[in-house]
């Protein structure tokens, strides 16, 4: 569960989480959850339900569930981008589906956001555990954004750099995209 301010990389750790057990022959699967879709059952898994979904909630879970972990053996990963808004019936699925150990999970949660209940035991537990992806060191803004510019930074602009994005990548990429578009930093 990797739990970090918008735009510190969560996401992009979760794409490298599902890039490496791709490449080593797991069954991967990626959802977003979405503010709209959180009050819709399976509204993040909605890819996966039936065009003629069953009134019954068990036969469309046991369908949803078998659509995720596929052939016996598989080795499954899921991730989940904002999990703090899934909707209940998906964070059901997704425990059930980690507490039986016919999957992984990473999962990303915005920091002051409350995540289901049931997501939370799952790290409370040990079941699956937390990260705290904390912004970046000034050290290493200062070599992301010189790596960005394919140039060393000087003194100033590295001190600017670091005070405006407060180690948040995402943040510091827009300011050096839109820094470098405007001609306000140049070689």
């Amino acid at each position: 569960l990797l739990v970090g301010d918008a735009g510190v990389g969560k996401s992009r750790l979760l794409e490298e989480a599902l890039r490496r057990r791709a490449g080593h022959g797991w069954r991967t699967h990626r959802f977003v959850a979405t503010e709209a879709a959180s009050d819709i059952p399976l509204g993040a898994l909605f890819s996966l339900v039936p065009t003629r979904a069953p009134a019954d909630r068990a036969q469309l879970l046991a369908q949803v569930r078998s659509e995720i972990v596929g052939d016996a053996g598989d080795l499954v990963l899921v991730a989940i981008d904002d999990a703090h808004l899934l909707d209940d019936l998906s964070t059901a699925l997704l425990c059930e589906l980690v507490h039986r150990e016919d999957a992984a999970l990473v999962a990303t949660v915005r920091t002051g956001e409350t995540a289901p209940a049931s997501l939370t035991a799952l790290w409370t537990s040990g079941t699956v555990e937390r990260v705290d992806v904390p912004p970046l060191a000034p050290d290493a803004v200062i070599a992301l954004a010189a790596d960005h510019l394919h140039a060393p930074l000087s003194e100033e602009l590295a001190t600017e750099l670091v005070r405006i994005s407060s180690g948040n990548p995402l943040l510091l990429r827009e300011v050096l995209l839109d820094a470098r578009a405007s001609g306000a930093i140049a070689e």
